[in-house]
């Protein structure tokens, strides 16, 4: 499975988030909660859901239904309700990413 640019900008909003709430929060409470799509650059009917859930198969995001643990998927009944957070190895991708980015742009 590869990861496209799409991918690598969706994990990066996503890490965005968690940067966000590491400003804002506790540290190990703001390590431990995930972000709707939404929260990262989606919208109704957008890509950022079925995007995060590829990227959690490949071990860069974490996934859960609301109120579930972490990587359990497997209740239904309740669309829309999944929540994200990235991996350690999914925030050394998005730094290398960008670190990419930023010599491509020099």
């Amino acid at each position: 499975m590869n990861v496209t640019e799409r991918d690598m900008e969706t994990l990066n909003e996503l890490v965005g988030c968690q940067e966000s709430a590491l400003k804002r929060m506790d540290r190990d409470y703001a390590l431990s909660i995930g972000f709707a799509p939404l929260e990262f650059g989606g919208s109704n009917g957008s890509h950022h859901g079925k995007t995060a859930l590829k990227l959690a198969k490949l071990g860069l995001v974490d996934a859960k239904k609301r109120g579930k643990e972490w990587g359990d998927l497997t209740t239904r009944d309740a669309r829309g309700s999944n929540v994200y957070r990235p991996t350690p190895a999914g925030v050394e991708a998005v730094q290398k990413w960008r670190e990419e980015k930023r010599r491509g742009s020099s």
